[in-house]
């Protein structure tokens, strides 16, 4: 079926920009990149009865930043945020109507309370010697909408418990990882292993699949 073909399509180009990272070839990571989010995106239409295009905006944004932080520049790399920043409002927009709130609830939100306090304070404590103060003011901010978007799909699966909600969780921690990767990657200079694209782009590739399959399954 045609889903298939996009689906092998996007694994297959997901594997060849990871070599790119792992060869440090930018030529490979240059070009495969971009394809990525349109091979996503035609795996998730032609795998639903019925068009979610809240689903299609998310992994166009998506597709938008992966193209804003291609290009070097400070100014890219704070639009490449935000576009991703609209990503996350979009994926809480999605999840909203399927969370129940309740009892159960309130333990989600104290324990995602207290991560994100740890995570981003982490964060803070090893890039701040390398990144002016306001650079990592917006970076906190990001990382925060990061973690409000994981935090509404940990209550979605609380609500629905079943394969699509758990997948969606699983993608949007992935999401988090990556994103706290990419930050030490960009900035941090002195964390060898974390210099490596690999790391970001495999978490990244990971987290939009299984969203992406969790709202086919849902």
């Amino acid at each position: 079926m045609i889903k298939f073909i996009f689906l092998i399509l996007y694994l297959a180009v997901s594997a060849v920009h990871l070599y790119g990272c792992v060869r440090k070839n930018q030529t490979i990571r240059n070009f495969t990149k971009p394809l990525l989010m349109p091979l996503l995106a035609f795996f998730y239409v032609f795998s639903v009865p019925t068009v979610n295009w809240l689903v299609v905006a998310l992994i166009a944004t998506s597709w938008l930043g992966d193209v804003l932080l291609m290009i070097h520049g400070m100014k890219w790399f704070v639009m490449g945020g935000v576009s991703f920043l609209a990503t996350h409002v979009l994926l809480i927009c999605l999840y909203l109507p399927n969370i129940t709130w309740n009892l159960p609830t309130i333990p989600v939100i104290l324990l995602y309370a207290i991560l994100s306090f740890g995570l981003l304070r982490s964060e803070y404590v090893w890039l701040k010697r390398y990144m002016p103060k306001v650079t990592i003011r917006m970076m906190l901010a990001y990382l925060l909408g990061n973690v409000t978007m994981n935090l509404f799909a940990a209550l979605q699966a609380v609500s629905n418990i079943n394969h699509g909600s758990s997948l969606i969780l699983l993608g949007a921690l992935l999401f988090l990882a990556s994103d706290c990767l990419l930050f030490l990657v960009r900035f941090n200079k002195k964390l060898p292993f974390y210099r490596q694209h690999f790391n970001v782009m495999l978490t990244y590739t990971l987290a939009k699949l299984m969203i992406v399959m969790g709202f086919i399954f849902a």
